[in-house]
């Protein structure tokens, strides 16, 4: 198993351009994050998705995520549509929406979208500033 550190020089929008590719090429589920390791190729989460791209390993501490994995999240979090469970509560977790309220791949991949639209926008242009 590798364990290095993650590539940091990726900016968010890479990381969720990697991680749609990822369930592109490999498959999506619901229910488990799926990829653990680089050079899974396990069909994967969206959270199991954005590991891949950053190059995560089990048991990597937090710490070593780069900055743009933080960025991804976020991007992520607030591409989701506007979701109430079955108690009125906000879904505000973007791997509860993956396992219990995304209907198929293809919502999954126009959700990566819109995340890789909100990264330009909100990380992309703090950087050309």
């Amino acid at each position: 198993m590798t364990t290095s550190t993650p590539t940091t020089d990726q900016t968010a929008v890479q990381l969720l351009e990697g991680a749609l590719t990822y369930i592109r090429t490999h498959g999506w589920q619901r229910g488990r994050v799926g990829y653990k390791n680089p050079g899974d190729t396990c069909p994967a989460s969206v959270r199991g998705a954005l590991r891949a791209a950053v190059g995560y390993y089990e048991g990597m501490p937090d710490e070593d995520l780069p900055q743009s994995h933080w960025q991804a999240r976020e991007a992520l979090d607030n591409a989701m549509p506007e979701i109430d469970d079955e108690d009125g509560i906000h879904v505000t977790d973007v791997e509860e929406y993956n396992d219990l309220y995304a209907a198929d791949q293809e919502e999954i991949e126009n959700l990566f979208l819109q995340a890789i639209e909100y990264a330009r926008a909100e990380f992309e242009a703090d950087a050309a500033t």
